[in-house]
């Protein structure tokens, strides 16, 4: 898998299909990245930095990719990238089939919601 930026304007026609997963939060002044195998959009994050805390949205493999290990992958790039902007934290508002992830990489959490736990990992 190959992790990129890219413009926000790729992943306006999955908009929709992520937020009826319970995501939100699209922002013109976030990071985009997108997940690539032989190509092709597999899926895709967003990171938006304020001082030391780095704020992750829409971490997002798309249906027919997902078992694949590429959300691992994504987050830890995320992480990556955090630490190298100089963040020493991130939040995040977790679906149920992320929150697991997280947790393993020591996040705690917050607070939990009908639709979303938002955690908070020290990193």
């Amino acid at each position: 898998m190959i992790i990129s930026a890219i413009k926000l304007e790729l992943i306006q026609p999955y908009i929709a299909e992520t937020k009826r997963e319970g995501m939100a939060g699209y922002s013109n002044k976030a990071e985009y990245y997108g997940a690539f195998v032989e190509n092709k959009l597999v899926g895709f994050t967003s990171i938006q930095y304020y001082g030391k805390k780095a704020k992750f949205n829409n971490h997002f493999i798309f249906k027919e990719h997902r078992g694949n290990g590429y959300f691992k992958e994504l987050l830890d790039f995320s992480i990556w990238k955090a630490k190298v902007n100089g963040c020493t934290e991130v939040v995040a508002a977790c679906t149920k089939m992320s929150v697991k992830e997280y947790l393993k990489r020591g996040a705690i959490i917050e607070r939990e919601y009908k639709i979303c736990t938002n955690i908070k990992l020290t990193i």
